[in-house]
């Protein structure tokens, strides 16, 4: 896992590799757990590892993932792993007991990785990335649609700390079936591939544009992407 991490004063934001994940000690509601799960990542200065909350009391995202690959990590549930090498650990001891080996294999992993600010939909696992990193485009509100050439760019609102563009290209195509637009903010959306077009409909779990009741949907043969950290919630 990859992501930006975003400091409690909200200071400026940098990527980490997520090392581990898991919920605060404590009786929580099954319903609440995702408010008390903590990351554990690499600080600023990527000479140390650090507890991030991925939530604030006031809702704040503090863990924007843009790499939701866990291959490489043992998870337990769907609150709880880390990466192989540091299941040993107890996530909520692990900045404290960390041996120095470990902790330079994390440094080693973080300079290891290529991160591209501007990513291609080239199989499931990028669609994959997309949804997690957007949240599945839960209370995702569009700001800007603009038509170019062979080109539909979507700029949406900043939300849950995340500025989230698209580049539909290559035959391009879209539909606003919605009354006004302007207004209206998505519960939920779904990307699919089908007959060689990439889908983006304001439809939960829909694979086809035959499911459900959508308002609007973009598509086009090739999908790029970016998110980026917001301070704008």
């Amino acid at each position: 896992m990859y992501a930006w991490i975003i400091p409690k004063d909200m200071s400026k934001p940098y990527l980490s590799p997520i090392f581990a994940r898991a919920v605060h000690s404590g009786d929580w509601p099954e319903n609440e757990k995702g408010w008390h799960e903590f990351c554990i990542a690499l600080d600023y200065s990527k000479s140390n590892l650090i507890e991030v909350d991925t939530y604030s009391r006031a809702g704040v995202m503090h863990v924007v993932t843009i790499d939701s690959n866990t291959s490489d990590w043992t998870p337990k549930n769907a609150y709880f792993g880390s990466m192989d090498f540091l299941k040993k650990y107890n996530p909520e001891k692990i900045c404290e007991e960390i041996s120095s080996q470990d902790l330079e294999e994390c440094i080693k992993i973080d300079k290891k990785y290529g991160y591209q600010e501007i990513r291609k939909i080239k199989a499931q696992k990028d669609i994959d990335d997309l949804m997690s990193s957007a949240l599945s485009f839960h209370d995702a509100h569009i700001e800007s649609i603009e038509v170019k050439n062979d080109e539909i760019h979507v700029v949406f609102n900043p939300y849950w700390n995340r500025k989230i563009e698209l580049w539909f290209e290559e035959k391009p195509k879209y539909e606003n079936r919605l009354e006004d637009p302007e207004y209206y903010w998505c519960d939920g959306g779904s990307i699919f591939m089908n007959q060689g077009y990439i889908y983006l409909c304001d439809e939960i779990n829909a694979h086809s544009l035959d499911e459900g009741y959508w308002g609007m949907y973009f598509a086009g043969k090739e999908l790029f992407y970016r998110i980026l950290p917001s301070d704008n919630n």
